[in-house]
């Protein structure tokens, strides 16, 4: 039985890793976005005829996912956090040291209409 829960545990793992990995290049595509269609004389269309608060409100809620999910990763997702093998590392996810923001600094034609 034991094999059976290892193998199971090892799966969620993997599929958090993912879930991760997938919300890291979208966090990635979406600022890429931001900063392309907030740069001056680009005309709104396609990518960038969606709303500045639309795009800002999916990159912050792809930005919490993505949080979660490595949270997820390294530090399990019960109550507890798992012991990480290295003090280093468990200190860098229980306190961390740079906050981050998205928004104000963010320019966007849209913002003007």
């Amino acid at each position: 039985m034991l094999p059976y829960v290892r193998t199971r545990s090892n799966v969620h793992a993997v599929h958090r890793l993912a879930l991760a990995a997938d919300r890291a290049q979208l966090t990635a595509v979406r600022a890429a976005a931001v900063d392309f269609c907030s740069r001056p004389g680009v005309e709104p269309v396609s990518l960038c005829e969606v709303p500045y608060n639309a795009t800002l409100q999916a990159l912050r809620a792809t930005i919490n996912d993505l949080e979660v999910y490595h949270h997820a990763v390294y530090l399990g997702q019960n109550d507890k956090p798992k012991r990480l093998a290295q003090p280093t590392m468990y200190d860098m996810w229980t306190d961390p040291g740079q906050p981050y923001q998205v928004g104000p600094s963010c320019r966007w034609r849209a913002m003007e209409s």
